[in-house]
Order: structure tokens, then sequence, then C-alpha cells
């Protein structure tokens, strides 16, 4: 089934598919010679998924790029899975979810719909003499701060971020680039930034327009009750203020998410608007300070 098909079904039948998926993949993996392999781990590390009923917790390591032992390196992202007991995440396995991390290991790959995946079958250490591999996880790490003319200076958050302070019109924001699944490419990032700027009286515009569109549904998630009358045009105005914005690049294209304080209007909750930069702001929905 296709990504955008797959996006249609309800979340239940959603998490079926990607349950036979996994099942399907892993079963065709334990075929597959083992073979040793450098890797640097992508930006997001890693997470602990449970797919199904198993025994303990299923790991997933991600790494870009990567290669196999005296092979050429391949610009693409590897996915390796790994079943541990519970709370069996040993100090090695942690290192290989630390981001931008060079390792080598031993593992059972192969190819699915054109991405690889693999069965984890041994980490043999850090990656020490490679010395193509060690100059690709420098350039994905990527520089803790940097200076931009119109912004000021970025200083590394979270593996994958890049915040500032910046004049939102006429409030302070937290400016976010995230460069999420996509290379480290923070020109781009920044050049889309600063486009969203000189645009910002027509995007701010924008947000609060698709709060007032979206409102029934946002009353509903921060449960108001229905006979609590509809907050005005005027009043959206005049209390809702945007807090953070972030910026991301997903297969080229821009995307802007938005946090709003709401200013009581929606009961003290925090609301994301986003959308894709070239349209506009189209989705809303809540987010408890609380939760």
């Amino acid at each position: 089934m296709k990504d955008d098909e797959l996006e249609n079904l309800p979340p239940m039948e959603q998490l079926a598919h990607v349950r036979a998926r996994r099942r399907y993949i892993i079963e065709r993996l334990k075929t597959q010679p083992v073979a040793e392999v450098s890797v640097v781990v992508h930006a997001a590390g890693g997470g602990t998924t449970d797919y199904g009923p198993i025994e303990g917790c299923e790991h997933n390591f991600q790494f870009e790029p990567w290669k196999f032992a005296g092979g050429k390196i391949k610009d693409s992202c590897l996915v390796l899975y790994k079943d541990l007991p519970q709370g069996d995440l040993t100090e090695d396995y942690v290192e290989v979810r630390r981001p931008f991390a060079a390792a080598r290991m031993r593992a059972r790959i192969g190819e699915f719909d054109g991405c690889h995946y693999g069965l984890l079958e041994e980490i043999i250490g850090p990656e020490t003499t490679d010395q193509e591999l060690l100059a690709w996880a420098k350039k994905m790490h990527g520089p803790e701060s940097f200076d931009d003319e119109f912004f000021g200076k970025f200083q590394r958050g979270m593996a994958r971020w890049y915040m500032v302070r910046a004049r939102w019109r006429s409030v302070e924001v937290d400016l976010v680039l995230d460069t999420g699944s996509e290379r480290l490419d923070l020109p781009t990032l920044v050049t889309a930034a600063r486009s969203l700027w000189e645009v910002s009286d027509s995007w701010d515009r924008k947000i609060r327009e698709c709060v007032m569109k979206h409102q029934a549904e946002l009353r509903k998630d921060a449960w108001i009750p229905d006979e609590e009358p509809f907050v005005s045009v005027e009043e959206i105005n005049r209390k809702l203020s945007i807090a953070h914005i972030n910026i991301n690049t997903i297969n080229g294209i821009q995307w802007i998410d938005v946090g709003i304080n709401d200013g009581g209007l929606f009961g003290g909750e925090f609301i994301w608007v986003w959308g894709k930069f070239s349209e506009g702001p189209t989705s809303a929905h809540i987010i408890s300070k609380w939760g």
C-alpha cells in the first residue's frame, strides 16, 4: 500500500498495516547473511517501538549515511531492529543512538521498496579508522552555533534543532530551524525563515483565520461545553499570542509550525497551527501545557 493511501485509513488500520509490513520485512531479513557495516547515527537517533505482541521491547536504530565494510558510502537511511528485554539497553546500545556518532556493527541487511532495513546482530564499537565516514559524521553534526546577519546567533538545541529569539511583528518568539530527517541544510532553512519574515503580516493574519476556521475542533479538544459561545474574530486577534515558529524541510518543501498561547480562549491550552509555506496555514490542534 502506498503512503498516501495509508494516510487515508483510520489510525488502527494504519497501525495494522505497519505491523504487517514490519513482520514481512523482519521474516525476510532473517535469511540474509551477516555483514559488517560502518554507520553514522541519524539526527533522530532511534527509538523504542511496539508494533505488536513481542518479547521485551523492540528498538530501532537509524543511520545516515552508512557503508558496507570496504564498500562505498550509501547516501540513504538504514534502519536496524533489535529485540531486547525490558531495561536491557546497555551502554553500547545507548551509544548507537547518540546523534552523529560513528560506529561499526554486524547486521543482516536487505532492501525493500528502495529502503534499507536490517536486524542488528552485534555492535563492534566506535568507528575510528574510516576517515571518509568520520568526515561525513562531522559534516552531519554541524556547528554548535552560527551567526546570521538578520536573526543573530542560532544555538543548537536538541540534535536537529537550531534556535534564536526573534521579533515577529511586535512580539518576541522562539524561531527554530528543524533539520528533521533531511540533510543538515542550514542555508536553505535560514532563507525560508527570512522569506517568512518578509510576509509576516500576511502569515499572521492567516494564522488567526486558521484558528477561527478550526474553532469547533479546538473547542472539542479543549473540552469546552457546547453551551459556551464561540469566540469572536476580535477576541482571536486581540488575545492570541504567537510564541514559537518552527521551520523544516520535507522532500524539498518548506513547512511552518506555529505555536500559540491561546490567551484563555480555549481553556489556557497551547495551539499548534501548521501548513506549507507556499500555501499558508491549513491545520490547527490543541497541545495541553500540562501534557
